[in-house]
Formats: C-alpha cells, structure tokens, sequence
C-alpha cells in the first residue's frame, strides 16, 4: 500500500528493506545537517508540505524554508558553509506501523528524541514531520502533540501574531 501526504490510512504493513531504507533517511538527515548541505537536507522532506519542528525553531514548512533553516544553523555560519569535521553519529530509529501511519523515533539521549512521521513516495521514503522532543519537555511528559499545541498558542508558526512584536534595540522581535 502506498501512502499518500495528508492521508489517513490503515496501518501499513514494512518490509525489512523500508525499515533500512527508513534508517538510511535518517543517516542522510544527519549527514546533511553535519555538512551544512542544504538542498540535500530538504530533500529527505516532502517538498512542499514536510517539516522540521523544535521549540528553538518553531515549524519549519517547506523546501525553501528547510533550506534557509540549514544556512541559518550556527555551525554552518562559524563554518563558512564547509562541512563540520569528524563523524556524525546517527541514532537509531525505532519504526512502527500504525493508524496514524508510519512513524518512528530516535534517541538523541539526555537532549530528547526525534519524533518522525514518515511517506513513501515514488522516490523513496521521506519525512512528513520530524519534530524534536527535548529532554526537558520529555521529563515534563510532553507528546508532540502537546508541543505542537504550545507553538500554536505561542503564536510562534508561520509569522501568526508577528504584527505584535516589536524589534527590540538589538533588531529581535519581542
């Protein structure tokens, strides 16, 4: 059965090789933000609905915004775009099939965990959503969907409620 994004669908049966394949996008995810390669980085989302979110960044939506997301990063910038040295390490994800669809998580230790909503699409699978969880909103037994729910009455998501800020003496909103 394919999946497609935005899609409910009845619980998927994986073959070994999706759950490698899976494995490999989180590789290529890690690879990507390591070596500040920002095209590749938002290629392992759908392009235009797949997201990124964390507490720091807020939710990330879109080729164009994924991309910007990487450029942005701090060890990008210190690195003048080139690559970060030495190996990243990639955790291991735990995957399972459900009625939400394919999902999975990956530990990061004491800094939280990965929560992933995966899509199979004609080339290969894809993150829909791949949200952090911090260790902090872990031991406060936060689920994504209590984040998610945060953000939206922060008004921290796609510029909802930007009209309030004001920059502050330093160019930050506030």
């Amino acid at each position: 059965m394919l999946l497609v994004a935005g899609t409910a669908s009845a619980q998927q049966s994986l073959t070994d090789k999706d759950r490698a394949d899976i494995q490999e996008l989180s590789a290529k995810y890690a690879k990507a933000l390591g070596g500040c390669a920002a095209e590749e980085y938002a290629d392992v989302f759908l392009p235009e609905t797949g997201y990124f979110a964390s507490n720091i960044r807020g939710e990330v939506v879109g080729r164009e915004r994924l991309i910007a997301l990487v450029r942005s990063g701090r060890h990008c910038l210190n690195a003048a775009g080139q690559a970060a040295a030495g190996p990243r390490t990639v955790p291991m994800v735990t995957i399972e099939s459900n009625a939400k669809g394919v999902t999975g998580r990956a530990e990061l230790g004491a800094a939280g965990y990965y929560a992933d909503e995966y899509v199979k699409t004609p080339k290969g699978w894809r993150f829909k959503a791949r949200t952090v969880i911090t260790g902090q909103e872990q031991k406060a037994n936060l689920t994504v969907e209590d984040v998610t729910a945060i953000r939206r009455l922060a008004g921290t998501d796609l510029g909802l409620f930007d009209d309030v800020y004001v920059a502050g003496t330093d160019g930050v909103k506030r």
